[in-house]
């Protein structure tokens, strides 16, 4: 079947273009009897595998048996399932794969995750040749039950699903580079924080200076927009390392960045973490269980022993999150014993541009806008919508943590660092 029949059939023309690379070469491979992943038997396999209870299971089968007597929709989940786990598997912008929602109607939600799960041969694969535990296996792929019962598709339509957004998510755990280790999960990567990190050779001390050119408000939070230069409280960053000076604009651990130029010693301070470094992102997944600050200490201390085990060939430097729940606003708005600023105390936070749409959604549920109509039945969704009432802006933040201070507890960075003995240094 050509692209442009699917589409017509799928009712799908304005996104054909998305499925534009290798359809017809992928179209010749098409098995006479469909593709193999959609028969009964495979999807109550497949559907074990991935540990979807016994009413996510019929369902899911419900729905391969209409996308298998689907000519259209056949050709496009085989198409999809080649590009993602064939041979030469590829990395297109899943974010722009539509969901066939005419053909499916309440089903379409489930088609990707059909998708997903024709990769579990795939993702098995990896994990025999890493030697991953069973228990870090089971933790990882229950991701993709919550996802369907808990995240966007689920809350806009009341139908189990994974929309293009989280199913390009969920590919991280299928192609074995994301782990579940408890509350957290861990992710190699590199760096892409805009900031350096030093480490005095003498004392351990760690401070963060913000790279050169960048835009800030007079309270130390990034400043948007093209002209923040101009603004009336904005100002701009510099940073400077030779061979005898480092001359920059340190970032306070609790997330601002300081207007106060310092210069350090090149011979005393040695580089610790530079953007394109490696690092293992940490991701937090909505809960139940909640975001207890014992269970978040654990899945670090697993994620130092997890990973120098199994991906031997994937050293870090540091652990890095960017996230609403980094906000540094949050420290002032919660109250102290919350789990979010406990967290923020352990690590090294640092400022990003704002993303109140994010929080807005991830505190008063998708789709909120207005804040007056916002619920507040928690402590915290009535806080931070009194601060938005008020003027106040919601954002971002970024933190790190490197293995060799990890002293959960202790609020290494605060108590330790270069800033312990000046907290009025903001």
């Amino acid at each position: 079947m050509n692209l442009q029949t699917m589409a017509h059939k799928l009712g799908m023309e304005d996104a054909a273009a998305a499925f534009r690379e290798e359809w017809d070469a992928i179209q010749q491979t098409l098995p006479a009897g469909g593709p193999p992943f959609l028969r009964p038997e495979q999807v109550a396999r497949d559907c074990e595998t991935a540990l979807l209870p016994a009413d996510m299971a019929q369902a899911v089968a419900a729905a391969a048996q209409r996308v298998a007597a689907n000519d259209a929709l056949s050709a496009l989940a085989w198409y999809c399932h080649c590009r993602l786990f064939g041979e030469e598997p590829a990395h297109p912008d899943l974010k722009s794969w539509p969901l066939p929602t005419r053909a499916l109607d309440r089903d379409a939600g489930l088609f990707y995750v059909l998708v997903l799960l024709s990769g579990i041969p795939n993702m098995q694969r990896v994990h025999r040749q890493r030697g991953i535990p069973a228990d870090v296996i089971r933790e990882t792929v229950l991701n993709l039950k919550r996802c369907m019962e808990r995240e966007d598709y689920f809350l806009r339509t009341g139908h189990w699903g994974l929309s293009p957004r989280m199913f390009g998510w969920l590919m991280n755990h299928w192609r074995g580079v994301l782990y579940q280790l408890g509350r957290l999960q861990f992710k190699p990567g590199p760096f892409r924080g805009k900031l350096r990190v030093f480490r005095n050779r003498g004392t351990g001390a760690v401070l963060a200076l913000a790279q050169d050119g960048l835009t800030f408000r007079a309270n130390g939070e990034m400043h948007e927009g093209s002209d923040a230069a101009r603004a009336p409280d904005g100002w701009t960053s510099t940073l400077e390392v030779t061979g005898t000076e480092i001359a920059g604009f340190p970032i306070d651990p609790r997330g601002c960045v300081v207007r106060r130029q310092m210069r350090l010693p090149a011979r005393d301070w040695q580089p610790a973490l530079a953007p394109e470094d490696p690092i293992l992102e940490i991701h937090i997944p909505t809960g139940p269980p909640p975001m207890a600050h014992d269970l978040c200490g654990e899945s670090l201390r697993r994620a130092m022993a997890f990973f120098p085990k199994y991906f031997p060939d994937r050293p870090f430097k540091a652990f890095v999150c960017s996230s609403w729940i980094l906000d540094p606003q949050l420290e002032a708005l919660l109250k102290p014993e919350s789990n979010l600023v406990r967290f923020q105390k352990e690590v090294y936070l640092y400022p990003l541009l704002g993303a109140g749409a994010t929080m807005n959604s991830a505190v008063f549920g998708l789709g909120t806008k207005d804040i007056r109509t916002a619920p507040r039945r928690t402590s915290m969704q009535r806080a931070l919508a009194e601060h938005i009432e008020k003027g106040g802006r919601l954002r971002s933040g970024g933190c790190f943590l490197f293995p060799e201070d990890f002293d959960w507890g202790t609020q290494v960075y605060r108590s330790r660092g270069v800033f312990s003995t000046s907290a009025n240094a903001r």
